[in-house]
């Protein structure tokens, strides 16, 4: 694991700045700056260190993933992960590339996680709708990368509701020498996540009306929020812009922690 940490992670302290392990990835700074929002939100967002908003859920809760499964590994899923941070009574997968859920099967499940690792679905349109449809009778979703970039966004009804607004596609990390790591609001969003791989991709976009950012990577040519919050029929929900796919970034225990934290995020 140790070798895997020295590959490039961002440590996050409070109030102060995080420094990636390993010399040949620079220092990214840390900024308590006030939330940045999308047009005609509120502004706001408390600084790094600070109490932030809200606290996470510590009910037990039963957890879907709605996953586009590769062919090649179809092994590489964020289950084991989830299961291991011991926030969840159980966690299933299911494949999104070959069908679309029921409602019915949907609201078996407190929350769904959307990811995928090749923008494939089955149906973006019916899964869009049936995800919209399970968010208006309670149900909580969070959605990451691939399923907000322009390209192999999510659509159909529940496109409306998404934190972010699809712009564009799958980006490189920006440069740690250039870039910075804005935190707007800690507190329970980023209890235990001590780090995050500089490696992870993300969709190249901007915020949705009235969403805020919780964290986001600013400087050189491919900034972008990613961690943003937005009051969607009345609940608060959470997206994450990063592209959670194999090798060290699934291994890493801040990656689910970040994950976990979204799905159990207070509306």
């Amino acid at each position: 694991m140790m070798a895997r940490l020295m590959m490039g992670l961002l440590v996050m302290g409070a109030g102060a700045c995080a420094q990636v392990l390993g010399a040949d990835f620079g220092d990214y700074t840390l900024s308590g700056a006030g939330g940045a929002t999308g047009t005609g939100g509120s502004e706001g967002g408390a600084n790094v260190g600070g109490a932030g908003t809200g606290g996470t859920s510590e009910s037990p809760m039963d957890i879907l993933v709605l996953q586009s499964v590769d062919e090649l590994d179809p092994t590489d899923t964020p289950v084991q992960g989830l299961m291991a941070t011991n926030h969840f009574a159980a966690v299933d997968l299911f494949d999104v590339a070959m069908a679309t859920p029921t409602l019915t099967e949907l609201q078996a499940y407190d929350a769904v996680l959307v990811t995928s690792r090749n923008g494939i679905w089955a149906d973006a349109f019916a899964l869009g709708d049936v995800l919209d449809a399970y968010h208006l009778a309670g149900g909580k979703v969070v959605v990451t990368a691939l399923g907000i970039c322009q390209t192999e966004a999510i659509r159909g009804d529940f496109e409306q509701n998404l934190v972010f607004a699809p712009s564009g596609g799958l980006t490189a990390p920006v440069p740690p020498s250039v870039a910075t790591l804005d935190i707007t609001e800690d507190g329970a969003m980023f209890d235990g996540v001590a780090a995050l791989p500089t490696s992870m991709n993300y969709c190249q976009i901007s915020l949705a009306n009235g969403a805020v950012a919780m964290a986001g990577v600013s400087g050189g040519d491919s900034a972008a929020p990613l961690v943003a919050r937005r009051v969607v029929h009345g609940r608060t929900r959470v997206d994450v812009n990063l592209l959670f796919v194999s090798d060290y970034e699934n291994n890493l225990p801040s990656v689910y922690a970040l994950l976990a934290n979204a799905l159990r995020y207070p509306e």
